[in-house]
């Protein structure tokens, strides 16, 4: 799996990261004869970390921004428990 966020700089955790990652993972999860999965990134910086501009409605009590959150954790739960090995080749920064 190769992560390159269209129209971002970094890969980081904008909504439509989140879409892509449910979608991703209930395909690997769905995928018969499956051997391994190693996550990479396509961007000189691996993973930028969250969506900034999502920190106001967070701080506003947005319930579904907290939501959302909580499900992402829960795809990398799933990726966790998927029954092959799963590296991740970082580069740069993490």
């Amino acid at each position: 799996m190769t992560m390159d966020m269209d129209g971002q700089s970094a890969n980081m955790t904008v909504p439509a990261c989140h879409d892509l990652m449910g979608a991703t993972v209930a395909r690997l999860e769905a995928e018969e004869g499956l051997k391994g999965v190693i996550f990479a990134s396509a961007k000189k910086t691996f993973f930028a970390g969250g969506y900034l501009n999502g920190l106001p409605e967070a701080e506003a009590g947005d319930n579904a921004n907290k939501a959302r959150l909580n499900e992402d954790k829960g795809f990398l739960r799933r990726l966790e428990k998927l029954p092959v090995p799963d590296v991740t080749a970082i580069n740069g920064a993490a």
